[in-house]
């Protein structure tokens, strides 16, 4: 009795197993995006209506997520605060090790994302244009990314939304083909400009490229910022090899990074 008991107990609990491996939700999004949310001993993932994989089932949790720029999927790390983006056709753009513990969509069309209480950017591609640097950050259409400075005003950065860069005089936007049909070739020179590659005659085509006016055409920038030290730590004194500045390591974080505005070329 006791033996037909135990064993009808074990195949019950295996058949849950079963059942809870091959969980199945339907789902319906505020856009009308329907998928499965798919849950199991490996994790929760995600899968078309007709069963075709979008998200892998190793994550911790799955969300669709809607704004006015289009769906896309929020993932979270299994164990942790780590948070990653995929696009609604199955598409990874932020992944779990860049190590992001914030990540969201905003209605301009790019994703603020956060690491260690410091927020940065990323395109809609899922490329970051402004690392997780700042206390804060926000999007002004005709200014472009601003961070808040230690006295609560926003500043520029000189950063903008790829392809919504304020258009000015003397600065080249785009690489539109000439009315012969031939496409304009970048000669990289002192007087750098668009060349039409049929024609020995640039003078028509040509356009003075801009100095970044972030990095001022250094190609890097400085980030430093002030930790605290603590009581009975002694200082550590070091100079930059790159710029030639003496600082307290123990008191200040002082680094030189890839200008995010230029890409590192120094100029737009």
């Amino acid at each position: 009795m006791n033996a037909r008991f135990f064993t009808l107990i074990v195949a019950l609990v295996c058949s849950s197993s079963v059942v809870t491996a091959q969980l199945r939700l339907q789902m319906v999004a505020d856009d009308g995006f329907e998928y499965l949310s798919l849950h199991g001993p490996t994790g929760v993932g995600a899968a078309t209506i007709d069963g075709r994989i979008i998200i892998p089932q190793k994550f911790g949790n799955v969300f669709y997520m809607t704004s006015p720029v289009g769906g896309w999927f929020l993932v979270k790390a299994q164990g942790s605060k780590i948070e990653g983006a995929y696009t609604k056709t199955g598409q990874c753009i932020i992944p779990l090790a860049r190590g992001y513990n914030n990540v969201i969509v905003m209605d301009e069309g790019w994703i603020s994302v956060r690491m260690n209480d410091m927020y940065g950017a990323c395109d809609m591609s899922g490329r970051e244009i402004v690392p997780p640097i700042y206390e804060a950050l926000r999007y002004d259409e005709d200014k472009g990314f601003q961070s808040m400075d230690d006295y609560g005003d926003f500043n520029d950065i000189g950063v903008w939304i790829p392809r919504r860069e304020p258009k000015s005089e003397g600065t080249v936007t785009t690489r539109n083909q000439n009315q012969n049909g031939t496409m304009p070739i970048f000669v990289e020179s002192d007087n750098s400009s668009y060349n039409d590659s049929s024609s020995s005659s640039t003078t028509s085509n040509q356009k003075q490229r801009k100095t970044c006016t972030r990095c001022h055409g250094e190609k890097t920038v400085v980030y430093e910022r002030s930790v605290s030290a603590g009581r009975g730590l002694d200082r550590m004194m070091t100079t930059c090899t790159e710029c030639g500045k003496s600082y307290d390591r123990t008191e200040t974080v002082h680094r030189h990074e890839t200008c995010t505005s230029c890409h590192g070329l120094g100029y737009y």
